[in-house]
């Protein structure tokens, strides 16, 4: 069985009932939000690595200056 997903560029939301279209179309709004949260957040995660690698430098840093 060939689902949508497979179908490249398949677009059968204009022959949908009314009722699918709307769901269809929550379901890519709701999708949407998600996908843009979930760059924010790998965005954070990456900018919370930066900042951890860089306050562990400035501390290494720190201690080999004090230690001269």
């Amino acid at each position: 069985m060939t689902t949508v997903n497979q179908i490249p560029d398949a677009n059968i939301t204009p022959s949908l009932p009314p009722k699918i279209r709307e769901a269809v179309h929550k379901v890519k709004a709701a999708k949407a939000v998600w996908q843009e949260e979930r760059r924010k957040q790998t965005e954070a995660t990456a900018m919370i690595e930066t900042i951890l690698k860089h306050q562990e430098d400035t501390k290494t840093e720190t201690q080999a200056l004090n230690d001269e």
